[in-house]
């Protein structure tokens, strides 16, 4: 079966996705460690990693992208 660029550009940066979930795991153990939390640093806490999620999930595309292009 022949594989696409796209699929050869997603298999090299598999670390990003394995990346994201790790960080979405560490959010939700800290959400349920610290129930004491208030609102606004939960807020705050969950904008840092849309914040770090969106640039994760911009870099990949931007270089699913190039290896598209290129290839």
């Amino acid at each position: 079966m022949p594989v696409g660029p796209l699929l050869l550009a997603v298999s090299r940066s598999w670390w990003m996705l394995v990346l994201r979930g790790v960080l979405a795991i560490l959010f939700a153990i800290c959400a349920f460690i610290w129930p004491g939390l208030t609102l606004g640093v939960l807020v705050l806490l969950w904008g840092a990693f849309a914040v770090v999620d969106g640039v994760v999930a911009i870099a990949s595309g931007i270089s699913a992208r190039w290896w598209t292009l290129a290839g």
